[in-house]
This record gives C-alpha cells, structure tokens and sequence, in this order.
C-alpha cells in the first residue's frame, strides 16, 4: 500500500540513500537546483514517500496481472487525501507503459509527488508599499487581519506552506502574518523565494519594508530559495526577467494564490486591462494556469475566494 507520512529531510534522504541507491542518485538529478523547496519536495505529510512506492512496483510490476492492483492502490491513495487529489490518466496510463522499467517509472513517482505537494502550497502577490499604506506599520494592522483570516482558513483546507517573493510590501507583509501563527500551527512553512541576491540593496536601511526587515525575514524563514542566482543586478532588463520568472516558480508551485490588490482580478481579466506590474503579471499568469486565486482589496479589506 502507498503510504504518505511526515519525513525528515535528512533521515529521509539517507534512508533512501541506503535501500535504494540508484533511485536516490536519480531523485538527486531531479529536483538538485529545483526551484522547489525542500518542505515541499519531502517533508509535507501528504507527499508519497517514494521509497514505499518503490516497494510497490517491486510488489506489483512483476506481473502484468498485478499492474491493476498498484494502480488501484495508486488511485486509492489519491481519494484519501484531504484535497481529494486524483493522479492524472496520463500518469497512471504512463506507469502502465513503462511498468518494466524502473528507470522510467522513478522519475514519474517522483512528479506524482510534487503535483500532490503543490496542492497544499499557496503564494502570494500584492502591492509595493507606495500602492498601500507607505511605510508606517501601524496602518497595516486592518490588512493583517484579513491576511491572517485567509490564512487560517486555509489551513483548515490542509495548505501548509507559503510562499512569498520577498517584495516590500504584501509579500514582506504576508511572511510575518504566516509567521505570527506559527505558535498555533507549528507544522505550517515559511517559504521565501527570493528573485536574484542583492534584491534589498536599493532600499533604506532601517525602517517598515528595508534592508534591515529583510535579513530578518530570511533569519525566521523555513527556506530561502534563490530564482536566479545568475542574475546581473546592474542590468535593469536582467533583473526585471528575474522578477518575473520568480513569479511564475511561485505561481507554478502553488495551489492557492493570494492576491492582494486594489485592481480586481475580474478587471485583470479583461483584454482591455493594460496593466504591467508585477502583482498584474502573476496574476495573469495564475489565471493562465487555472489557479484557484484568492483576492483582498487593502482598501475595503473584503476577501473574495475561489476566483477563475
């Protein structure tokens, strides 16, 4: 039987190491300098672990008879997830394909992994300060709240890992709203994906939003990944690529999109919306995907859920 179980990183990574070494340097190949962080890749609870599906091919591949039993129990599993995940047909008929195969069959468990952990993954994007409150903290208390409130219910809809872009302003904003509940759910993550190393040099030092607040983001996250460490700072259209090639490993990642806004995500839309930034971008791009997106506006503070 497939089995999803909480793992550590690290034990999980040697016992893998130790019972099945090839599938381990092939799982190495697979996410090594992914834009995935490692919460996701293992240690949520609803990831397969893939060592027990390994033990299920080996279990059930020897045989073409016994193949519609590991793909019973492969649907089976989907159906008692708290989402009511389904593997895809196109999964299942490509383990049918190569059930021979091992050597095939690795790389495709290891994606049914990930489309299992990027449905309990939410991003964010929203507004630079100059777009919300400035820079005084105590004018962001009201947009907390509603921050926190959507987080809570999704956490109660098994989303467990946030992810942000390290922007001033909602994405800083959304970090320590994850953040301040972390007492009250211990198992939630704090993901920070930052878009090139320097992002915070143009910034003031202290104050809401600057440099200061920045390292103490990345001193209090779970994970920091870098999305293109490559990028050439001094070079404005290399970094506005970086920004948003961000945005879409963010999007890609997620299940859920947080959006917070002034411009509605029906205005977005439109063929007649012309906006360029960066909160338009992702947006668009989530709703190319088919996310589901969630939408506050900083001014009315009103939620609207399951937008696309």
């Amino acid at each position: 039987m497939i089995i999803a179980m909480q793992c550590d990183y690290e034990n999980y990574n040697e016992q893998l190491k130790q019972q099945y070494p090839q599938a381990y340097e092939k799982y190495l190949d697979t996410i090594t300098n992914s834009a995935i962080p490692k919460c996701i890749r293992l240690s949520n609870s609803q990831i397969i672990h893939i060592s027990d599906e390994l033990q299920v091919i080996n279990m059930y591949a020897e045989t073409e008879e016994q193949l519609d039993k590991c793909k019973v129990d492969m649907i089976a599993y989907a159906k008692r997830t708290e989402n009511e995940i389904r593997f895809s047909l196109d999964n299942i008929m490509a383990v049918e394909e190569v059930v021979a195969t091992k050597e095939i069959i690795e790389p495709i468990l290891i994606e049914n992994a990930l489309i299992i952990a990027q449905c309990t993954t939410c991003c964010v994007t929203g507004h630079r300060p100059k777009d919300l409150y400035g820079y005084d903290r105590k004018a962001y208390s009201g947009l907390k709240k509603a921050i926190i409130e959507s987080i809570r219910e999704m956490i109660k809809l098994g989303i467990n890992i946030y992810i942000n872009g390290m922007a001033q302003g909602a994405d800083q904003l959304f970090f320590w709203c994850v953040h301040s509940l972390k007492s009250e759910y211990p198992n939630i993550r704090n993901v920070c994906y930052i878009p090139f190393n320097g992002q915070e040099l143009k910034w003031q030092v202290d104050g809401a939003f600057g440099q200061d607040d920045y390292n103490l983001v990345l001193k209090y996250a779970d994970e920091v990944i870098n999305c293109n460490p490559n990028c050439n700072k001094e070079n404005n259209q290399d970094v506005i690529i970086s920004l948003m090639e961000r945005n879409t490993k963010m999007i890609k990642q997620s299940s859920i999109i947080l959006a917070i806004t002034n411009n509605s995500v029906d205005n977005i839309k439109t063929k007649e919306y012309k906006g360029k930034g960066g909160t338009a971008d992702a947006i668009k791009k989530a709703l190319k995907l088919k996310k589901e997106i969630w939408e506050i506006n900083p001014i009315s503070l009103k939620t609207i859920k399951n937008i696309n």
